[in-house]
This record gives C-alpha cells, sequence and structure tokens, in this order.
C-alpha cells in the first residue's frame, strides 16, 4: 500500500455499525461490501484511495447520500462504494445475489455492457494488476508523491 493513500483509510465499521446501516439501506448488504466496509470506511478526502482506476473509495455515509439520488434511472437497491468525484459512480447491485458491479453515470444512467460479476472480482484483478505491474482497463498503478495513481504506460 503507498503510504499516503493509506494514510486517507478511515478505520472500518463495527458489527453495529454496519447493521445500523442496513437499517437504513433497508436491506443486507452484500457480503463483499461487508467486509471491505469492516476493514476501512472509505477515504477520508479527493487524495483517498483509487479502489479502481480514477474511482475513490467512499465512506459510508457518502454511500448512503448517494444512494437517494432522486434519479428514475436509479434502483434503490444499487449501493455507491466509489466514485469519479464528479457523477460517475460504482454501484454494487444488490437486486440479484451475486453483488455485481455497474457504472452508473449521473446523466444517462447505468452502463449496460460495463459491469465486473461482483466486487471480490473487482478487488481482485486490482490487486493482481498492482502486484505484478499489469495494466487494469488499460492503464497501471504507480506511487507518485507516495500516493497509488493509475497512469497510462510510460
Amino acid at each position: 500500500m503507498h503510504p499516503v493513500s493509506q494514510a486517507t483509510l478511515r478505520p472500518g465499521l463495527s458489527e453495529a455499525q454496519l447493521q445500523n446501516l442496513e437499517l437504513r439501506y433497508r436491506f443486507p448488504l452484500n457480503p463483499d461490501l461487508r467486509t471491505l466496509l469492516s476493514w476501512h470506511d472509505g477515504s477520508q478526502n479527493s487524495n483517498g484511495l483509487d479502489i479502481w482506476t480514477d474511482y475513490l473509495f467512499e465512506t459510508s455515509e457518502e454511500m448512503f447520500s448517494r444512494s437517494r439520488f432522486p434519479d428514475p434511472l436509479w434502483d434503490r437497491h444499487w449501493v455507491p462504494f466509489a466514485s469519479d468525484t464528479g457523477i460517475n459512480t460504482l454501484v454494487v447491485d444488490h437486486t440479484t445475489g451475486e453483488g455485481r458491479i455497474l457504472l452508473h453515470d449521473g446523466s444517462s444512467g447505468i452502463h449496460p455492457d460495463w459491469a465486473w460479476p461482483n466486487l471480490r472480482n473487482l478487488v481482485a484483478k486490482t490487486a493482481h494488476a498492482l502486484t505484478f505491474s499489469s495494466p487494469l482497463d488499460g492503464r497501471h498503478g504507480r506511487a507518485l508523491d507516495g500516493r497509488l495513481r493509475w497512469v497510462s504506460r510510460e
């Protein structure tokens, strides 16, 4: 882990906090999302951890507020967990048991051709790319100023 990125990670949520979050959503959270949130409750600022290329890991409060988009293209069973700090958001789809990862664009809705099978798959692919210096979505993870950045091949 890169020191600046690691320093931005918040402590994990307790079991009681996870249960409270589930009460607010009104459904159980995907087990992989629960695990991720128990390790760390997102990043503290815009220099936070890029959990995927250009997508910052959000706090549970940010996730919950984003999940309340007044958007006819939004399903209440989508739980956001990362954003590009703009209108694009990665969500865990809770409408099925698999917990697919979808990309929601705030202006046009879900990108139908874009998805990861689940959060575990996305995290595994990201870890593989970092461990073996292989590309992820055409970019490579690099430590720049102590922070994880995703850059085009040099």
